[in-house]
């Protein structure tokens, strides 16, 4: 399942459920301008309502080439 994302860069990011496991998010469809500080915030439900929050910083790195056609 993939979930889009609001608030992250210029274009919606896509978060892959799939992918994601504890601690880790995939995200895809990003580009350099979703670099930045990002908030993270999870509660529990009934009886306890624990909430557990994380912040940490993004960084992007571009794997893209230009090809040279003669």
């Amino acid at each position: 399942m993939v979930q889009s994302v609001t608030g992250i860069g210029k274009q919606a990011s896509l978060m892959c459920l799939q992918k994601s496991v504890q601690g880790h998010v995939y995200l895809t469809k990003t580009d350099l301008d979703t670099e930045g500080v990002y908030r993270c915030e999870a509660s529990a439900e009934s009886p306890t309502f624990q909430t557990v929050e994380a912040e940490n910083t993004l960084k992007c790195l571009s794997s893209h080439r230009k090809i040279l056609k003669s």
